[in-house]
């Protein structure tokens, strides 16, 4: 019965029409080849003309050895942008917002799922898929910042509103942030600031490919509930790193 939830927010240039959100999660609706499918789009319609003020398209991959559903969606090739055009133009016509969420599952997917070995800040295995996975290299890690940014800009010309960075639920961004899943010796490791580095990078990336007045979101696990994980007042240190980066809601 709050009123509250009937009326515009604002986040960053974007104003939401009210309060209600469909959260990412993930429909494994789309195409093999990760393009939108028939099946995908009239999910999203429906929720759309519910009345929703807005719609998060769940994981959506910057990379397909980042994949962690078969069906999940992609965003790391042009060809994509077709599919999510007509996606945004349709849930528009019923006065919604709509955001993707960037996503690469890190450790956190199986060689059945991705065709690749899982790659990682580190070489420990995810504690659900157990597979061990590759550590990345320096550069890798630059490209997959470059990745998430290339993701960002194509989701701006398709028509999103937003985009969302996924750095929750242990995927890899939260691999990166995370003491118990990153024992790097670069300088995407060690010290708090060090593991905030990839997060950081990315939003700065994202930025630049972007522009000012585009609304960023991070999504973050407040604690992590695993030994040596992230807790709740590392992560309100992180919040404000993050803030301070140029997000425009957590």
């Amino acid at each position: 019965n709050n009123p509250m939830m009937l009326t515009p927010i604002k986040i960053g240039s974007m104003e939401v029409k009210n309060r209600f959100v469909v959260p990412p999660m993930g429909t494994n609706y789309a195409n093999p080849d990760g393009t939108v499918s028939q099946q995908l789009m009239d999910y999203w319609i429906a929720r759309a003309r519910g009345g929703y003020g807005l719609l998060e398209v769940e994981v959506t991959a910057i990379d397909p050895l980042g994949k962690a559903i078969p069906l999940q969606p992609g965003i790391w090739d042009d060809k994509f942008i077709d599919g999510w055009r007509k996606l945004c133009d349709e849930v528009h016509r019923y006065g919604a917002k709509i955001s993707v969420q960037l996503h690469h599952a890190g450790r956190q997917t199986t060689t059945a799922i991705t065709g690749g070995q899982p790659v990682a800040p580190s070489p420990v295995p995810c504690p659900v898929e157990k597979e061990m996975p590759r550590e990345l290299t320096n550069d890798e890690v630059y490209e997959l910042i470059e990745k998430f940014g290339d993701g960002a800009r194509r989701a701006r010309d398709a028509g999103f509103d937003a985009v969302e960075v996924h750095g929750a639920h242990g995927y890899l961004v939260a691999q990166f942030m995370s003491p118990t899943s990153n024992k790097r010796l670069d300088e995407f490791g060690g010290n708090f600031f060090n593991r905030m580095r990839f997060p950081l990078e990315i939003i700065s990336n994202i930025r630049r490919k972007v522009g000012s007045g585009f609304p960023i979101i991070f999504r973050i696990s407040g604690d992590e509930r695993v030994p040596g994980g992230r807790s709740i007042e590392e992560t309100k240190a992180a919040a404000a790193l993050l803030e301070e980066a140029g997000i425009n809601a957590i």
